[in-house]
């Protein structure tokens, strides 16, 4: 006897998903059930992940910024990108509302399409389209164009320059791949799933148990038996009181093995479809392994794992297809997830604190983050540092802390061997020479890069204002070269200063003051070294004719990898050998008067020692005093005299020189 029969399934896909059904492109998935990208909102979890996309994504501010001379930003509000993004895309939407359909397009169908409507050069409009009207194809010159079928059936081919196309992965870079197909397995694994558990708890087919009777029944009596017993215990008369007569008993039965493995499926869909999206568990409600501290690494790890990327996506098309090429250099667009990554009030606070005592933020930024007016009279505006709160602007050499009696600078130490200090400081200073040498290689060959690269942009043989342009903007850019040098110094700072602190028997500590310093350093070694790299490709845009500008730059980039000379030194080789010396003997001379030395003395290294150097050995000076003062003339037999331009607190006096500086 046939207990049900399978229930007809109506289909729910669209008729584009139905075509391409018919064409092959969908299939039925294992579970038996056709997903498509039209019917999947009615899967398990995916409505809630492309609701948990939307609402996270869409109201995070998109920003237009213009990059300023000194290596600031300018936030502009007077242009066509803050109106589009900030105000009103178009007039039957606000910009959340348009970010609500990008996103839903891109999560469904893994492209996002929006009209451009132009008034002469500048975008007024921007219009999203149904990516099942668009056919993204390569044009005869490459470039690709949309051809756009409307509702009524009127064909419109687009340039790209007309079309926001908003791509997620893609094989080919001209359109991105349906996420809903390439994931259909596990859609329709969970869709089979909430159907049989719909239909399972409908028709409750699972008996809580069977009722025994003592004889066979006939089936006539039997069926009006079950039908007496449904109208009885069924609907709203469930887990009411029955009577059993005849001898009969009832017999409970637990639930199966299988129900139970159903409902640890539910569990186990909710984490593979949130997967798809890269929606943690927490959102969709799953807290199981959630703790207090582990939800905000979860939270800050869904903003950069998940959101970051899909703005990146944003940000670039925007930028290439909204900003003049012409501006590119200049202005650039990018999101704002402030807001997003507000912790609770007691870590917010504690955050602008150390950001405040550092310098990092004054008051009225911070006033500003939390949506306070700034301070009266201008007082918010003073940024300040950890030396007793003093402004930033002030004296930033760490201050000296006396040693204890038993590191005091006595006799015994003043007869120490500075020789031998001196070779140790410079066996240090060899060693990390070659590791500064590799940093500084990797940045002498970035900045090539970019150079010839930007020539090839900006460079023609009727004006070099564009590059003169890029040139002062790139010179502003110190962020690869900080990268590349701070694990270096950090680590030659680490061996230099114990190996100083040693000569007065003292312990070297990276106090806050000292990691400043370190940090200050580091700065301005890199601005002063773009201003150099800038400053030779200038001169040759000044110096050389502009047919001849790009064969110059080109021999000027190669030479500073390759070397120059007999020698073959390159720049970075040269660099280093110079700023081992100086870093070194800098942070040996601070270590030293943080550890309280008051006076210091000049030693020469080795017997081939320069007579201008040998005219300072064993000077001695004091702390704030210079060994050779900014204007004063030092003058040998041999050499000559020179004169200095700046004060010679520590060697190297001049390039090449090997000298070290140790406590009297």
């Amino acid at each position: 006897m046939k207990i049900w029969k399978r229930k007809e399934k109506r289909s729910s896909l669209s008729v584009k998903d139905l075509y391409d059904l018919a064409r092959g492109r969908y299939s039925q998935t294992t579970a038996g059930v056709v997903v498509g990208p039209s019917n999947a909102l009615s899967a398990p979890h995916v409505y809630p992940c492309i609701r948990i996309l939307a609402d996270s994504f869409a109201p995070v501010p998109l920003h237009h910024y213009r990059r300023l001379a000194d290596g600031g930003r300018q936030r502009i509000y007077d242009s066509a990108i803050h109106n589009l993004f900030r105000i009103q895309p178009n007039p039957g939407m606000s910009p959340v509302e348009w970010g609500d359909i990008a996103i839903y397009h891109l999560s469904l169908r893994g492209n996002a399409y929006s009209r451009i409507h132009w008034l002469g050069s500048t975008p007024k409009a921007i219009y999203p389209i149904n990516p099942d009207q668009v056919q993204a194809r390569a044009g005869s010159d490459g470039a690709a164009e949309y051809v756009h079928t409307d509702s009524t059936g009127k064909v419109t081919v687009y340039d790209a320059r007309d079309i926001l196309h908003f791509k997620g992965l893609s094989t080919g870079g001209l359109t991105g791949i349906d996420p809903i197909t390439a994931n259909r397995e596990i859609l329709g694994y969970a869709q089979a799933t909430a159907e049989f558990g719909a239909r399972f708890f409908a028709a409750n087919a699972t008996p809580g148990g069977v009722i025994e009777v003592p004889a066979k029944m006939d089936d006539e009596v039997a069926r009006a038996f079950v039908d007496a017993w449904k109208d009885a215990q069924g609907g709203d008369n469930q887990h009411s009181v029955a009577l059993l007569d005849a001898g009969m008993s009832f017999k409970a039965l637990s639930i199966s093995p299988a129900n139970s493995q159903y409902l640890e499926g539910r569990q186990f869909n909710r984490i593979e479809v949130g997967a798809m999206f890269r929606i943690p568990p927490h959102k969709l409600g799953d807290l199981g392994s959630a703790n207090y501290s582990n939800l905000v690494e979860q939270n800050q790890d869904f903003i950069n794992s998940t959101l970051l990327p899909i703005g990146t996506r944003f940000e670039q098309e925007i930028q290439r297809k909204l900003i003049p090429a012409s501006a590119w250099g200049t202005d650039y667009v990018e999101h704002n997830y402030n807001a997003l990554l507000q912790g609770d009030p007691v870590a917010r606070y504690t955050a602008y604190g150390s950001l405040w005592d550092r310098g990092v933020l004054n008051a009225d930024e911070i006033r500003a983050r939390e949506n306070m007016n700034a301070q009266p009279d201008d007082q918010g505006k003073t940024y300040w540092i950890p030396l007793n709160f003093a402004p930033a602007d002030a004296e930033r050499t760490p201050q000296p802390t006396p040693l204890p009696p038993t590191r005091a600078v006595t006799p015994e130490l003043e007869t120490r061997s500075k020789s031998k200090a001196a070779k140790q400081r410079r066996v240090l200073t060899d060693s990390y020479a070659g590791l500064l040498e590799d940093a500084l290689r990797r940045v002498v060959r970035k900045e090539s890069q970019d150079i010839k690269a930007a020539v090839k942009r900006t460079v023609d043989t009727r004006s070099t204002a564009n590059l003169k342009d890029w040139l002062e903007d790139y010179a502003q850019d110190t962020e690869y070269t900080t990268k590349q040098l701070t694990p270096v110094f950090a680590a030659f700072a680490a061996a230099v200063g114990p190996q100083a602190l040693d000569e007065v028997q003292g312990d070297y500590e990276l106090t806050p003051d000292m990691q400043d310093w370190i940090t200050g350093y580091i700065a301005r070694f890199a601005e002063q070294h773009a201003n150099k790299t800038v400053g030779q490709i200038t001169k040759l845009i000044t110096e050389i004719e502009a047919e001849e500008l790009v064969q110059a730059i080109n021999q000027r980039l190669e030479e500073w990898q390759a070397g120059i000379g007999d020698t073959g030194t390159t720049r970075a080789g040269k660099i280093a050998a110079q700023e081992s010396i100086t870093f070194g003997e800098k942070l040996a001379r601070t270590a030293l008067i943080a550890a309280g030395v008051t006076r210091f003395v000049w030693h020469t290294n080795g017997s081939d020692t320069c007579p201008l150097c040998q005219e300072l050995n064993g000077r001695v000076v004091g702390a704030a005093t210079a060994f050779v003062p900014a204007g004063d003339t030092i003058d040998s037999d041999t050499t000559g005299p020179i004169t200095r331009k700046t004060d010679v607190m520590q060697p190297p006096l001049h390039p090449g020189c090997e000298c070290s500086v140790h406590p009297e």
